[in-house]
């Protein structure tokens, strides 16, 4: 695993964004973190692909790659980790230890 700053990303998500980036068609330099409140305590949290960092964005160096992060995402996400799953059932991003909103 490899710990920055933010968030924990597994070898195998920093794998998958690079790959992503690398295959995109577009100019992108990094991973966009989406995490919005559904009802209740619920997150919903997902991944696009960015060209460039917001002025405000939280930015999490991995390398080839980066990790964008807005600042109303950062609490949720603050010691979260992220892993790149590839099952039969199911594949994508993973995310656990998400904070809740109101911690």
């Amino acid at each position: 695993m490899r710990v920055e700053a933010v968030v924990t990303l597994t070898d195998k998500a920093i794998s998958a964004a690079r790959q992503f980036v690398k295959t995109s068609g577009f100019e992108a330099t990094g991973i966009r973190i989406i995490v919005s409140s559904l009802c209740g305590d619920t997150l919903q949290c997902g991944v696009r692909l960015e060209e460039h960092a917001q002025p405000n964005d939280e930015v999490v160096d991995c390398g080839a790659v980066k990790l964008f992060i807005d600042p109303k995402s950062v609490p949720y996400v603050e010691g979260a980790v992220i892993d790149f799953v590839d099952e039969r059932d199911a594949s994508g991003f993973r995310f656990s230890n998400l904070r809740s909103m109101h911690n």
